[in-house]
């Protein structure tokens, strides 16, 4: 990404991802973008919370989720590679961090710069909890 903040665009599209993914019947136990460290060219990353990864393994989750991608209804942003998109489960560290987090605070939650556990971050977006 060449822009230094996330924006709406972004939000929206990762909304549409997990919108779909629910669709698609994959887990999504939670979903966040964050920009580790603390220069303004470092990119954004989006994550994916899913059980999936433990129960399927990584490739079949990616597998599921680029087959989710291509489902999305245009306008789709230009933003998701898999350099961006990073799929963890549930007891990954950052992913117990941000779980914790956005059980305490279940709206959307912009979370300025502060560690998540031993890694530094810049900024995160974290997506309230997912409908049943």
């Amino acid at each position: 990404m060449d822009t230094a903040t996330l924006v709406e665009p972004q939000i929206d599209d990762g909304r549409k991802l997990i919108e779909q993914l629910t669709r698609d019947g994959f887990d999504v136990t939670a979903a966040f973008w964050v920009r580790f460290g603390f220069n303004d060219y470092e990119p954004f990353f989006f994550y994916v919370v899913s059980k999936a990864v433990d129960a399927w393994g990584l490739p079949a989750a990616y597998r599921a989720v680029h087959a989710s991608i291509q489902r999305i209804p245009a306008p789709w942003g230009p933003w998701i590679t898999l350099s961006e998109l990073k799929l963890v489960g549930p007891n990954d560290p950052l992913a117990k961090k941000v779980l914790t987090i956005r059980d305490l605070y279940p709206g959307s939650s912009v979370i300025p710069g502060r560690s998540l556990g031993d890694m530094s971050i810049q900024e995160a977006y974290v997506y309230p909890l997912p409908r049943s």
